[in-house]
């Protein structure tokens, strides 16, 4: 599958570059910065502008995979249930949850994901 990212990746470097020193400060910022990481940034605390430029130069599918693949920490409670709808990956986690669930990776918790089944004892 061709994304966006990958018919302009000079472009998307270009962007995720400048996004890192808008969004990052200099002494945070360190040269091995994901661009995952700053992509998730941008998504998490970036204006509009900023957030419909990164998904005109990545593409849904690399929003997709920052959003799945990122710790669950880089995305704010707002963002990350704005992104679970825009994406529709599922239902969104619930606000009243405090409990750090992304120790595994990915921006679901352990009980929200799609594929597991939870089993249902039925007393008669």
């Amino acid at each position: 599958m061709i994304t966006n990212s990958e018919l302009r990746p000079y472009e998307l470097e270009a962007f995720l570059a400048r996004m890192a020193r808008r969004y990052f400060s200099a002494d945070a910022l360190s040269d091995s910065e994901s661009p995952e990481r700053i992509a998730a940034r941008v998504m998490s605390a970036g204006t509009y502008r900023d957030v419909c430029e990164l998904v005109d130069l990545a593409g849904r599918a690399y929003l997709v995979h920052v959003f799945i693949t990122a710790p669950y920490h880089w995305f704010s409670q707002p963002a990350r249930e704005y992104w679970q709808r825009h994406l529709k990956l599922g239902p969104p986690v619930p606000r009243t949850s405090r409990e750090k669930h992304g120790t595994r990776g990915g921006a679901f918790p352990p009980t929200a994901m799609a594929t597991e089944v939870t089993p249902v004892a039925r007393l008669h």
